[in-house]
């Protein structure tokens, strides 16, 4: 039994019988992009009581591998476990690895694989991550309800900037519209993975399918709101917002407008010690988005909440009743 991450509501329970059959194909994928061996320590910076963090985890203690668990730990203590323990494998979110490219510290040499995961890595991050760690950056993806999904490998990252990468052996990828017909590459639907279960199942997210048969995210499925008569995605947004530099993290949410129907208000984690001011930072927008993409309000904050896996909080059931605090923002 694994719990959800809860980023839309309470987590809930998932439970899923696993077969040997079921795990060969992609725990030999894993071992052969992201080798994992007996005796050599895996820092765990992912929280351990959900599916990613259990992951790495039950792998470690399967193989005869110390794991070392850094959850809640600061970036300079993760990093100091990695050089203390000889790590050869780290695992974190994307907002710890995010906080690790900030220190200015080099890597320990003990490292061969950073795997980020349990949310998403901007290609504006993944590149601070290559710059950092070099060619050891890997990205997974996967929902507790449907499983492992994709993995990335640092040639995917250097050629597809924003990818979640490719199936692992035994699973499938399909990408479909409402109906349920399957959608040609490079065309939006949801993402169906096949593999874990019997019949396949719905991840609720949003994506397409390159010719390669890389992931690409944009979003949830449910995410989408009508802004002006255009149908407007929360994704690019949010990469427009975390693509400049003192920008750490941005929630979207949608609210009602008067001219447009709907339009979002962004919450904006701003880099600590910045300057930044909401005119800078709309005037860095109109160059990168369509008048209807562009939030009608932004919250410049210090910090925005965050479930155990460093999600934002959007409780989008409650009609945003969780949604980053306006009060809370910076003077």
């Amino acid at each position: 039994m694994v719990l959800t991450s809860g980023t839309t509501g309470v987590p809930r329970a998932v439970t899923r019988p696993l077969s040997v059959r079921t795990l060969v194909g992609p725990v030999t994928t894993h071992l052969s992009l992201i080798p994992l061996r007996p005796a050599e320590p895996i820092v765990v910076a992912a929280p351990p009581h959900h599916g990613y963090g259990l992951i790495y985890l039950a792998a470690g203690l399967a193989l005869g591998a110390p794991v070392v668990l850094a959850a809640g730990l600061g970036p300079h203590e993760i990093l100091a476990a990695v050089a203390e323990h000889r790590a050869g494998v780290l695992c974190a979110l994307p907002i710890q690895l995010r906080r690790i490219c900030e220190l200015g510290e080099s890597p320990p040499d003990s490292l061969r694989a950073v795997v980020s995961g349990a949310a998403p890595l901007s290609p504006d991050l993944c590149a601070r991550l290559r710059e950092v760690f070099g060619e050891r950056v890997f990205n997974l993806y996967g929902t507790t309800e449907a499983g492992w999904a994709a993995i990335a490998t640092p040639d995917d990252l250097r050629l597809a900037p924003g990818t979640v990468g490719r199936a692992p052996r035994g699973v499938r990828l399909r990408i479909l519209d409402p109906s349920g017909a399957p959608m040609p590459p490079g065309h939006s639907g949801e993402v169906f993975v096949d593999g874990w279960q019997p019949g396949g199942a719905a991840t609720g997210d949003r994506g397409y399918l390159d010719r390669t048969g890389r992931l690409f995210l944009a979003g949830r499925v449910d995410d989408m709101i009508v802004s002006g008569g255009e149908n407007v995605y929360p994704a690019p947004v949010a990469a427009a917002l975390t693509s400049h530099p003192d920008v750490e993290d941005a929630v979207l949410a949608p609210v009602p407008d008067a001219e447009f129907g709907q339009r979002w208000c962004a919450w904006v984690q701003v880099r600590s010690g910045s300057g930044l001011t909401e005119p800078e930072l709309r005037d860095w927008l109109r160059a990168r988005l369509a008048r209807a993409e562009q939030p009608r309000d932004l919250v410049l904050v210090d910090e925005l909440p965050r479930t155990p896996t460093g999600k934002p909080v959007i409780d989008r059931r409650s009609g945003g009743s969780d949604r980053p605090d306006p009060d809370g923002a910076r003077p």
